[in-house]
């Protein structure tokens, strides 16, 4: 279960995340909590396994979000798949969620920057004897629709090997 719990009327967990205001030469430690902004932070605490190319959500890294809001997340996918296999993925999103994000694959490289509906993204030459990070960040803007913000993942291609998303897999939202 993702640690941050259970919010079904679409509220948020207090944060732990500061910021330090400098006030002249004095510098104040606020929790973003305090100035009511939202922060949630999703570790994968198992392993979980994939063996077909049928997109499907992640069983934890997945938050819930409020209507008419801009959330700016980053996510950090440990995964490891074959070579033929290989790994695709994309975020599921409340109807009508527009984004900008930059995606960098396990060499530091952009490989998307985009604007618009998140789209599906395959991660070419994956070498399956190594476990792989992939970097993702931006920001998304619901629209007048509250719900779900999920990693969705499969193989690129059904294979009988497995994809697997390792534990320690990350998820941080905050409302900006």
């Amino acid at each position: 279960m993702p640690r941050y719990g259970s919010y079904p009327d679409q509220t948020f967990p207090p944060g732990t995340a500061t910021i330090l205001i400098k006030n002249g030469s004095a510098t104040e430690e606020v929790k973003l909590s305090d100035l009511g902004v939202m922060y949630a932070k999703i570790i994968k605490s198992v392993d979980e396994t994939v063996n077909n190319n049928t997109l499907q959500d992640d069983d934890e890294l997945t938050i819930p979000l409020a209507a008419n809001k801009r959330y700016y997340y980053q996510c950090t996918v440990f995964f490891k798949s074959d070579s033929t296999p290989e790994f695709k993925y994309t975020f599921g999103t409340p109807s009508g969620t527009t984004n900008r994000k930059m995606d960098g694959d396990w060499n530091g490289a952009a490989f998307e920057a985009a604007t618009g509906t998140i789209s599906t993204i395959s991660v070419p030459d994956v070498n399956g004897t190594a476990e792989v990070v992939l970097m993702l960040a931006g920001y998304i803007l619901t629209a007048g629709n509250a719900g779900t913000f999920v990693l969705q993942w499969a193989q690129s291609v059904t294979d009988a090997a497995d994809c697997i998303v390792k534990a320690g897999s990350t998820l941080i939202v905050y409302e900006g």
